[in-house]
């Protein structure tokens, strides 16, 4: 694994069962303990804790479901490991500061963002804690805080057990520490070399958006009526996230930079309707002044978003053709992300320095892919 859309493949699972635990409001499964045999196994072995390598002696160590029970984690094998109270204790801080307030399916879907970066934490601080220390720093940096005071560990575990699907009794130690022969600094530095790093594709591809081929036309009556009915009866979160969305110099404010439209959730609509449409107008000038007459969005953000899809569609600025033929008309993820990392690269600053910018750039195009699944099924647009 080697960056974070190596763990976004990896863990989809995870994010799509937290998902579908925080948005039905799923009660949390029972939690049980390794069996004793197995915990005993452990301390003949002279087992030492995964995390800080401290050796197991009598009850200074137990079970942890490496994906919290609370925000979706299973009951399962494949989601416990051993490891000792003090490490236990310390992720269950973190989850406690990020979140403090229960049940978490309060926090859906206004902190998801905030939810996915902690659960691929979790499930990277076992399989790879130095990718977990670099990808995710804020969450790790919390979690060595409250273990260590931020310390880094002493020594490294030489007879840790991993995950408990992993091993049985008679096995020997399997758990691996994922140094691959490189530093943090060396994985720091791959990282860098992607286009101005990871940090503006961190959320990049969280949705695994299945490619949708031989998409069926949606008429213009459909549309309207789809987005008319969205808008009449809303989830009361996403009312509150479309009115309180902020706007940000050069990004969704209307003088200056893409002026893109206020809220995510505008956009969103625009590219289902455009994606599926485009080419029923023969021409450049059909397809914006369609855009402008379904009122979608207000008729001044409907050009600047003809313009950032285009600019990634069309090859070589020729928005003028006949018919597009770009691939991502299929794939809405992909076009998003490409629009983002086209943007990345423009002259421009989306808030008062680069962090804030890289930063102000992922939330708001993390929000479209968000309201593109909800808007899309919204819009019964199904494969033939």
């Amino acid at each position: 694994m080697k960056d974070i859309f190596d763990a976004e493949k990896r863990y989809k699972n995870t994010l799509l069962n937290t998902k579908i635990f925080l948005k039905e409001e799923l009660k949390k499964p029972n939690g049980s303990s390794l069996i004793e045999e197995r915990v005993d196994y452990l301390l003949s072995k002279n087992a030492e804790c995964p995390v800080c390598g401290v050796k197991f002696e009598g009850v200074n160590h137990n079970t942890e479901h490496i994906v919290p029970l609370t925000i979706g984690g299973k009951n399962v094998l494949e989601n416990k490991i051993q490891m000792c109270v003090i490490c236990n204790h310390s992720r269950n801080q973190v989850m406690q500061a990020l979140f403090p307030r229960g049940p978490l399916h309060f926090y859906y879907p206004e902190k998801w963002i905030e939810m996915k970066k902690f659960i691929l934490w979790c499930e990277l601080s076992i399989d790879d804690k130095e990718l977990a220390a670099v990808l995710i720093p804020a969450v790790h940096a919390k979690f060595m805080e409250y273990r260590t005071g931020g310390a880094v560990f002493p020594v490294q575990a030489k007879k840790a057990f991993g995950r408990a699907s992993t091993w049985k009794l008679g096995d020997e130690p399997n758990y691996q520490i994922n140094n691959n022969t490189r530093t943090v600094a060396n994985k720091k530095m791959n990282i860098k070399k992607q286009n101005r790093g990871i940090i503006l594709r961190f959320f990049d591809k969280i949705f695994d958006f299945e490619p949708k081929k031989n998409v069926e036309v949606v008429s213009t009556v459909e549309i309207i009526n789809s987005i008319n009915k969205i808008k009449q009866s809303p989830p009361k979160k996403a009312v509150s996230r479309e009115q309180k969305y902020p706007l940000i110099t050069n990004l969704n404010s209307s003088k200056t930079g893409l002026r893109l439209p206020n809220g995510p959730h505008d956009f969103a609509k625009v590219m289902i309707w455009y994606v599926n449409n485009c080419n029923n107008y023969p021409n450049w000038k059909q397809r914006k002044a369609a855009i402008k007459e379904l009122n979608i969005v207000a008729a001044r953000r409907a050009f600047p978003s003809l313009v950032a899809m285009n600019s990634v569609l069309c090859e070589n600025g020729e928005y003028d053709v006949e018919k597009i033929e770009s691939s991502l008309l299929s794939d809405l993820t992909s076009l998003i992300n490409a629009m983002k990392e086209k943007f990345s690269q423009y002259d421009l600053v989306f808030g008062s320095d680069e962090t804030e910018s890289n930063a102000n750039l992922e939330n708001y195009f993390e929000a479209v892919k968000d309201y593109v699944l909800t808007l899309d099924d919204s819009m019964n647009i199904e494969e033939e």
